[in-house]
């Protein structure tokens, strides 16, 4: 079943990279428990292929869930598997964040490949 945006920024842990704003509005989704088991080996191939910043990942709290599910406008997802866990990547745009295609496609064309 294919999810909603809104149902992936109210359900599954969000990370995101702050720093890097080819980034904006670009996210890695788990829907687990052990979203740091699958985010952290995601990343690191993103950094080894120059697609994410140095810096540490960011989650959206369960605070901001509300927020960024009224904010943010779904364009697309795609999943893919790291070490044999589920990931989505999830593409959204913001008017102060917009999304890249390409960059978007070149996070999925690294996480594909892993």
């Amino acid at each position: 079943m294919e999810e909603t945006g809104k149902e992936i920024l109210l359900h599954y842990a969000v990370a995101f990279d702050a720093g890097d704003p080819g980034n904006g509005s670009l996210y890695l989704c788990v829907n687990s428990s052990e979203a740091t088991a699958v985010f952290e080996p995601a990343i690191a191939r993103l950094r080894e292929a120059e697609l994410w910043s140095q810096e540490a990942y960011s989650q959206i709290k369960d605070s901001q869930r509300a927020v960024y599910s009224e904010q943010l406008r779904f364009i697309a997802s795609e999943p893919v598997q790291i070490d044999g866990c589920p990931l989505l990547l999830a593409r959204f745009d913001h008017p102060k964040y917009p999304s890249s295609a390409e960059r978007f496609d070149a996070w999925v064309t690294c996480l594909s490949a892993a």
